[in-house]
């Protein structure tokens, strides 16, 4: 079961870090696909899926859409918060 919980926390990061390419509108200069960037993700995604494996989360059939959106927007605001986090420590380092 902790393999499962895993494998669907990488499959929200992924969905997640796919369609940061894709949400661009027609006629914005769309952002160059960047592996490095994708895989940073699925890695964080991964890492919450164990995370959630240790903490006994495991999906079941009722739930598997709303654990794909609870792992996605983990990953979100995680992403997010560590992003925030090395941008300040740039920006005070270089002070």
């Amino acid at each position: 079961m902790a393999i499962e919980t895993i494998f669907l926390a990488l499959v929200a990061a992924a969905m997640y870090a796919g369609t940061q390419f894709i949400k661009k509108v027609p006629g914005d200069k769309p952002e160059e696909f960047d592996w490095n960037k994708f895989f940073a993700t699925v890695i964080l995604g991964g890492l919450i899926g164990v995370a959630a494996a240790l903490k006994g989360i495991v999906p079941d059939q009722t739930g598997v859409e709303l654990q794909l959106g609870l792992f996605a927007g983990a990953t979100v605001i995680i992403e997010n918060a560590i992003k925030t986090i090395v941008r300040l420590v740039r920006k005070y380092q270089a002070a």
